[in-house]
């Protein structure tokens, strides 16, 4: 029926014009008296226009309005007219009303009729657009999982060929950062050797205005690292499991999720993500952290067995001094160092006296005891920054850094002084151990790894020769 400010439009003209031609009406009455026979034919005529306003009020102002107007124009003729007069417009006034009721009813059945299908239309609509929204949902967590997955898949690759601690622990948090895109702040502890605490390895703040301040961790990494088991905290000053004494607030964090990495059935450390956001972290963000944490748990492990091999590599598995292969690369750089800085450093090679008597007199034990007393005595007298090292069965090596031939010659005394005075006791008996010693400096008595080690050499062997125990320099 058109817009609605114009249909209210077209009522009122209509009721306007309809009301105007009532009252021209009246002047017809005059006119039917008249002589001329046209006026008297045309004003009977006159009176049939009424119809059209008639029409166009049920058309645009409803029944209601119609009805009213086609009986108020019915009586207002029969008032002012005669019935020959009258009786040919009532009957077509009431006949206009009829066929327009006729029309406005089968009009308004199929008005509900287009409304109902519209509704039909917009119900079908809201449900596609349900549908749709759903599927690209749905889309989107498949987008996300398979992202994660990528991610992983790049994390189990990654700790595959990463045999480093410090690598393996950067690349999981920067891969934890790219898969919970949500989070603020990412750590990992790993448990200390010396103490058996929790200390932060590594850590990536997403949000930088989130401090890192508990390097030994809180409450929530005592409470995994007590538990051993995952934790999932989704507003951590209501959590019932710890009270707002034990949280600390300045560490800012509302959501957590943690899971523990256990390496050779050994909690090895936590592994945590935070944010500042409440119920930020799903059931699901737990489960594929604890898979995460299952993970570098396995590559944490490779990691320590790559250090215990690589340990293996450059240390005497009795002494736990260095071997001779690694002994001799650090003292050809040692050389080098010193010919530049021309600082001085002394080399020391000792041979325990008799050792063979030892072991066959005592058994192969007695001898791993004798070794193992002199390494101690050896790292007694020397300095973290020296090289000692288990240079062949019995002989021992030890580069002292900055030393000249001097302090050399104190310390190697000092040794073989400190190895005689305390003897072991093997079958209950007593037994004194000595050293022969031959000591040189470098680069002045030598600048090549082979010349020096010659020179010390030929000096242990003429302390030796001169009666054991003894120490030569010359």
């Amino acid at each position: 029926m058109g817009h609605p400010r114009t249909k209210q439009f077209a009522a009122i003209a209509s009721i306007l014009i309809w009301v105007l031609l009532l009252l021209c009406t009246r002047f017809l009455k005059g006119a039917l008296l008249s002589d001329y026979n046209s006026i008297k034919i045309l004003a009977p005529v006159f009176l049939l226009y009424i119809n059209l306003p008639i029409a166009f009020i049920w058309m645009f102002s409803g029944p209601r309005p119609g009805i009213l107007a086609t009986i108020s124009s019915c009586m207002f003729i029969a008032i002012y007219f005669d019935p020959n007069v009258y009786s040919i417009p009532i009957i077509s006034y009431l006949t206009v009303g009829f066929i327009c009721k006729h029309f406005i009813k089968r009009d308004y059945a199929e008005t509900k009729k287009l409304e109902m299908d519209i509704e039909r239309v917009y119900e079908e609509l809201n449900l596609e657009s349900q549908k749709i929204e759903r599927e690209k949902n749905d889309n989107l967590r498949i987008r996300n999982s398979l992202l994660r997955v990528s991610h992983l898949k790049n994390i189990v690759e990654s700790c595959n060929l990463t045999p480093y601690e410090e690598d393996t622990m950067e690349m999981l948090t920067e891969s934890l950062a790219l898969i919970f895109e949500h989070a603020d702040r990412i750590l990992m502890y790993l448990t200390s050797e010396e103490t058996g605490e929790l200390m932060l390895a590594s850590s990536k703040k997403i949000n930088q205005s989130l401090p890192i301040r508990a390097k030994k961790g809180d409450v929530f990494d005592r409470w995994v690292f007590e538990h051993k088991i995952p934790l999932l905290v989704e507003d951590a000053g209501r959590d019932f499991r710890f009270s707002t004494e034990e949280y600390s607030s300045e560490r800012g964090c509302n959501s957590i999720i943690s899971t523990p990495l256990i390496a050779e059935n050994k909690l090895v450390g936590v592994l945590r993500i935070d944010s500042l956001k409440t119920n930020n972290f799903s059931q699901t963000d737990l489960r594929l952290l604890d898979i995460i944490g299952d993970l570098s748990s396995v590559s944490l492990e490779n990691v320590m067995l790559y250090k215990k091999v690589q340990d293996l590599a450059v240390h005497d598995s009795l002494t736990g001094l260095y071997v001779q292969k690694y002994f001799k690369e650090r003292l050809r750089d040692e050389i080098k160092r010193s010919e530049r800085s021309k600082i001085n450093s002394s080399l020391i090679i000792f041979d325990l006296d008799n050792f063979k008597t030892y072991n066959d007199r005592y058994g192969h034990s007695a001898g791993d005891v004798i070794l193992k007393h002199f390494s101690s005595i050896l790292r007694r007298f020397t300095e973290q920054m020296d090289i000692i090292s288990r240079y062949g069965g019995e002989e021992f090596t030890a580069l002292l850094i900055n030393k000249n031939k001097k302090t050399a010659l104190k310390i190697a005394e000092k040794i073989r002084n400190t190895l005689k005075s305390e003897p072991l006791i093997f079958s209950q008996e007593k037994v004194f151990i000595t050293v022969s010693a031959g000591v040189a400096t470098c680069p002045q008595e030598g600048h090549a790894e082979d010349e020096i080690l010659m020179l010390v050499d030929s000096r242990l062997y003429e302390a030796k020769k001169n009666g054991k125990d003894r120490v030569e320099s010359k």
